[in-house]
């Protein structure tokens, strides 16, 4: 399923971008392609920052499917212990497979909102001339601003 989606997502890209020599050019990282765009004969800057922000949403997408699976395998299991102060071996027999797989439908959209988000806005903002600490003072402002439903909906479904 979430290799699928991810084909998905990569073939979106791709007809987003739009022309087959820049699908062909792609990059192979684990077994799947990821297109690579490449920014020649840029008609303005801003052409350039809409490349990095779209490859970075690219990267971004690819790391929510990994991420989604090793959280519906541990969050639960690590929320049951924190919160509900259980033992390591109770909150893992708390937890079935099927309320995994469950939580897996959960953590694939938020991550799949938040990941390339907060890609994005990285991109964007390592275009801008700004300082490294003021770029990431503005990133983890809007990033964890804008997420905070996100997170906190996540957490509830993981409970």
């Amino acid at each position: 399923l979430a290799q699928a989606i991810l084909v998905q997502a990569v073939l979106a890209h791709a007809i987003l971008v739009g022309t087959q020599e820049r699908l062909q050019s792609a990059v192979v990282f684990r077994s799947v392609r990821l297109p690579r765009v490449m920014s020649k004969g840029a008609a303005s800057p801003f052409a350039g920052i809409g490349v990095e922000v779209l490859n970075a949403m690219g990267a971004g997408a690819y790391a929510s499917v990994i991420q989604a699976a090793l959280a519906a395998l541990g969050e639960p299991i690590v929320n049951r212990v924190l919160v509900k102060r259980m033992k390591v071996m109770e909150a893992m027999d708390d937890v079935s497979l099927a309320m995994l797989l469950d939580f897996f439908k959960t953590t694939l959209p938020t991550n799949f909102l938040k990941f390339p988000f907060f890609e994005a806005i990285n991109a964007f903002c390592a275009a801008l001339p700004i300082s490294p600490s003021t770029r990431g003072i503005f990133t983890g402002f809007v990033f964890t601003t804008a997420t905070l439903p996100v997170t906190n909906y996540r957490y509830r479904k993981s409970m």
